[in-house]
C-alpha cells in the first residue's frame, strides 16, 4: 500500500526536461508489480534541448526507482500482527524485524 509518493517533488525539481508527469495511484491505494501499460503507476514525458539532458533526466527518475525513493510504502498488519502486536515476523532478508516497523521502500 503506498504511504507516500515522495519522488514526484523529486523529479519535479530535478529534471529540466520534464514536460509531465502523471501518478495513476495515491497514498492508501495498493500497488502492484508493473507488468503493461495498463498495470503501470505512473508515466513522466521528457522533452528536452539534447539527448544528453534527457539521458541524465531519466538515469534519474530510475535511480529514484532501484533506490527505492520514489514511492514510499507499507504492508498492512496481518491479522496475526493485530492479535499480537509483540509478534516478530522475518524480512526479506531472513533477519528478524518487530512487527512495529511496517514501512518498507518497493521496487516496482
Amino acid at each position: 500500500m503506498i504511504k507516500s509518493i515522495p519522488g514526484i517533488s523529486l523529479i519535479q525539481s530535478s529534471c529540466p526536461s520534464l514536460r509531465t508527469i502523471r501518478s495513476t495511484k495515491q497514498p492508501g491505494d495498493q500497488i502492484g508489480l508493473t507488468i503493461d501499460c495498463f498495470t503501470r503507476p505512473g508515466s513522466v514525458q521528457l522533452v528536452g534541448e539534447n539527448e544528453e539532458e534527457i539521458q541524465r533526466d531519466w538515469d534519474f527518475i530510475r535511480n529514484l526507482e532501484e533506490s527505492h525513493t520514489l514511492w514510499e510504502v507499507f504492508q498492512p498488519e496481518t491479522q496475526e500482527e493485530k492479535e499480537d502486536p509483540t509478534s516478530e515476523s522475518k524480512g526479506e532478508d531472513g533477519s528478524k524485524s518487530s512487527s512495529n516497523n511496517k514501512f518498507r521502500p518497493a521496487l516496482f
